[in-house]
């Protein structure tokens, strides 16, 4: 068994928990590095998503403006 210390951020929105965990004794500036490679992330998955959403081509497009 292992036992360790961390710090836990946690969030609620709406029904969802986010948590971020920090080992205990962490640099600051590396957490924050940490932090911000998540979000990077979280920012491209969000653009996938967007552009994933888009019509496929021109075709679509005109023929959902049509309906």
């Amino acid at each position: 068994m292992e036992l360790t210390n961390k710090i836990c951020f946690s969030v609620e929105k709406e029904s969802r928990t986010y948590e971020f965990h920090l080992p205990a004794g962490a640099p600051y500036g590396e957490a924050y590095d940490a932090a911000f490679q998540f979000l990077a992330k979280v920012s491209e998955m969000a653009k996938e998503a967007a552009e994933a959403q888009k019509p496929q081509d021109k075709q679509e497009e005109v023929a959902a403006e049509l309906v």
